[in-house]
């Protein structure tokens, strides 16, 4: 994470205000996965900066909506400062990552995938397309020499910065696209693959998801570490009209990936 100064009354709240400058709207549950952060903290993060001005919020059936607030007095000297602070291409790239492995996890323990992870989708594929069309991050795969890559290492997308309303040259909209794809497609092969890595803390985490409905940073923390003791953490927990996976068969997933080629997570997701 980059070190933030706190110039927003606390480091919580400078790490909401980037994280909403990124997603463009979101809501407390997601920028606590997103943040890795306690729940209560982003909560009250949230209602500060709401009371503050900065921030404005909108119902959306049970959940509250938040935004950069678009009327606040000194928008535009917001942006540009919340634009010094954002974060580093490796802590971007490890927020396409927490998107990702919603719809990663469902695939490695299901036959059969949901619209669940739309919402994700759509918030990865702001945040990749604001490294790629903004800030000069990531490269066109197709792009393999050298000499075609030329001094950015982004070939004909060298550091073209999209107009005020998103849009690039025509020319450039091709590679622009593969590029965030590519980006997208790595963040998910990562995400994948760290899940396999973890499957015994997996399983854990989702026996006590389904016994007690809901679960803070610090406890999944506490989870992950196997500080917290989860009884009859071997069960079966996911319902069999859900058509799961056999624990054996993920097993093999991860023995497999074990000893698959190494750069094959620079390629994109393996297959399901």
């Amino acid at each position: 994470m980059v070190n933030l100064s706190s110039p927003f009354g606390g480091q919580t709240r400078t790490r909401v205000l980037l994280a909403l400058r990124l997603l463009e709207e979101s809501y407390a549950r997601e920028l606590t996965r997103v943040l890795r952060a306690p729940l209560a903290g982003v909560q009250n993060a949230l209602h500060g900066l709401a009371r503050d001005g900065l921030i404005a919020g909108r119902p959306a059936g049970r959940t509250r909506l938040f935004r950069l607030n678009p009327r606040y007095f000194a928008k535009e000297e917001l942006q540009r400062y919340l634009l010094r602070l954002t974060e580093p291409e490796s802590d971007l790239r490890a927020r396409l990552v927490a998107l990702m492995g919603g719809r990663a996890a469902e695939e490695l323990l299901f036959h059969e995938v949901t619209p669940g992870a739309a919402n994700d989708f759509e918030k990865a594929t702001q945040i990749a397309t604001s490294m790629v069309n903004r800030w000069g991050m990531g490269r066109d795969p197709k792009v393999e020499d050298a000499a075609a890559a030329g001094a950015s290492g982004r070939g004909a997308l060298s550091f073209f910065a999209a107009k005020r309303d998103g849009s690039l040259p025509s020319e450039l909209q091709g590679a622009a696209t593969r590029a965030t794809a590519h980006m997208l497609d790595q963040a998910y092969a990562t995400a994948r693959q760290t899940l396999l890595d973890h499957l015994d803390q997996l399983r854990r985490i989702g026996v006590y998801l389904v016994q007690q409905e809901r679960i803070d940073g610090d406890t999944f923390d506490a989870l992950f570490e196997g500080k917290i003791e989860v009884p009859d953490a071997d069960i079966e927990w996911r319902p069999a009209a859900a058509r799961p996976r056999e624990w054996s068969s993920i097993g093999a997933m991860a023995a497999s990936a074990e000893n698959a080629d190494p750069d094959a997570s620079d390629r994109g997701a393996p297959a399901v």
